[in-house]
């Protein structure tokens, strides 16, 4: 089934399942199928038509694991520092 979005197409029965879920999609500019995972909510509107509404996990992925590697860095930077600090001033 094509939908307007970054994907190319829904799993098979991705829109009968209401609420929260995850599905494997692919999106439109990457050749592998399913190599992305998204959470999603479907939610039944007005006439029968059908909301669907996701994030996709794998960029909250990157982006955590960016920020955590930012943090250890700094974190590591910052020891260095107190005991360069540390050394230096000693008498």
């Amino acid at each position: 089934m094509p939908w307007p979005a970054t994907s190319s197409e829904l799993p098979e029965g991705a829109l009968n399942r209401q609420g929260w879920s995850e599905l494997a999609y692919s999106r439109i500019d990457e050749t592998a199928a399913g190599n992305r995972t998204a959470l999603v909510r479907v939610s039944t509107l007005d006439g029968g038509f059908r909301l669907l509404v996701g994030v996709d996990l794998e960029e909250q992925r990157r982006v955590r694991a960016i920020m955590s590697n930012a943090a250890l860095w700094s974190a590591a930077f910052i020891i260095v520092l107190g005991v360069a600090g540390g050394w230096f001033r000693r008498p």
